[in-house]
């Protein structure tokens, strides 16, 4: 109200126009009454590229702050690699050309190339965000909205809503659906899916990139009370021996030493997939990367397994639980049958041809019974 009372406007004022940043649609609202000049351009198409860097001004960046002379095994493409994976995805308008790169996360993984003298885990640069943060916002809705949310979050599916101009607290103990997303857009958690949005005359929200994804996927684990032990050798795995066998062992200690009897009872196959995709990304010498609900083209396959080993073996695994007062023969015939017949389809997948070149891929079936691996088929 005091900025509006000396804007220039129709009277008298010092101040010609406003311009501010990091006013999110909560703060919004509790400023209009008093203040009800301003116009949100966030969404605007004209204004999307002024946040974040885009591909060439982030090649550009990459010019002008990195001396390639200094480092005998690191290349821009690898750089560029990188960062696409992890710091891209971001659109905040349904008719954005292109996504946007996280300016800050470039920054400091350029300033830690450039300090450090080599390429690091994308997921050891500070996010200023963390998943006791994240599990803080998903608190304040309801638990059946929580649920909704996060089975979205996990399985990749879009959300599809109209985001709300304000929040208003003062309305409502718990946001609802679309406060939720509204706030987790707000703060770079989730983010438009131009392609779906598009297609479908109403706003899709997905979440970005690799780092938000794993930040999710770790309060998933959080909230099932698992915490993984890091370092665990699957050098059998990445070499050509291209053995699972230590993973599936592994799997099964973490199960029985990492979550209490009763937690059992609640188990599914995404807490299956989260204790298998956490054991190989915190593996030894971290030559493997997971990745949960991969996307082949054909369908999303529980976890992807990429390789760095000049020879290695990619990996592609269909995870099947079932409790223990399901286990029979039946049941577990009926979940092979159906891991087999997602894997045929998936293998088919222009996405999962692309990303596997010529590495050799090998496709299993696993399915759990309680802590225990029942069947373990390669198909």
């Amino acid at each position: 109200a005091q900025l509006k009372a000396y804007y220039r406007g129709n009277r008298p004022g010092g101040i010609d126009r406003f311009f501010i940043t990091g006013v999110s649609s909560v703060s919004l609202d509790s400023v209009t009454s008093g203040f009800n000049i301003a116009i949100n351009i966030s969404s605007k198409p004209v204004f999307h590229e002024m946040i974040g860097f885009t591909h060439n001004e982030l090649s550009e960046l990459i010019d002008e702050t990195v001396d390639f002379s200094q480092f005998s095994d690191i290349n821009k493409e690898q750089i560029m690699q990188i960062m696409d994976e992890n710091f891209d995805g971001f659109a905040f308008s349904e008719d954005a050309n292109e996504s946007m790169f996280n300016s800050n996360l470039c920054l400091a993984y350029l300033d830690d190339l450039i300090s450090r003298k080599k390429l690091r885990d994308p997921n050891q640069i500070s996010l200023n965000d963390d998943v006791g943060k994240l599990r803080g916002m998903l608190n304040l809705c309801e638990d059946n909205v929580r649920e909704e949310i996060v089975q979205a979050m996990f399985n990749k599916e879009p959300i599809d809503l109209k985001l709300p101009d304000k929040m208003n607290l003062n309305s409502t103990s718990y946001f609802d659906k679309a406060q939720m997303v509204s706030l987790l857009y707000h703060l770079g958690y989730l983010t438009i899916d131009t392609e779906s949005s598009q297609k479908k005359g109403i706003t899709s929200f997905v979440i970005p990139n690799r780092v938000y994804e794993k930040l999710f996927l770790d309060y998933c684990r959080m909230s099932m009370g698992y915490s993984a032990d890091a370092y665990k050798d699957l050098s059998p795995m990445f070499e050509e021996s291209a053995d699972i066998t230590p993973l599936i062992e592994i799997i099964t200690e973490q199960i029985e030493t990492k979550l209490n009897p009763q937690s059992l009872g609640k188990f599914t196959e995404m807490a299956l997939q989260l204790i298998c995709d956490s054991i190989i990304n915190n593996s030894i010498y971290r030559k493997l990367s997971s990745y949960t609900e991969f996307n082949t083209g054909k369908g999303f396959t529980d976890i992807f397994v990429k390789n760095t080993y000049p020879n290695g073996h990619y990996f592609l695994l269909e995870l099947k639980y079932l409790h223990k007062k399901d286990d029979s023969k039946s049941s577990i015939d009926a979940k092979l049958a159906e891991a087999k017949e997602e894997i045929e389809r998936y293998r088919q997948g222009t996405i999962l041809q692309e990303k596997v070149g010529n590495h050799p891929l090998d496709c299993y079936a696993i399915i759990f019974v309680g802590s225990e691996c029942r069947l373990c088929q390669k198909i």
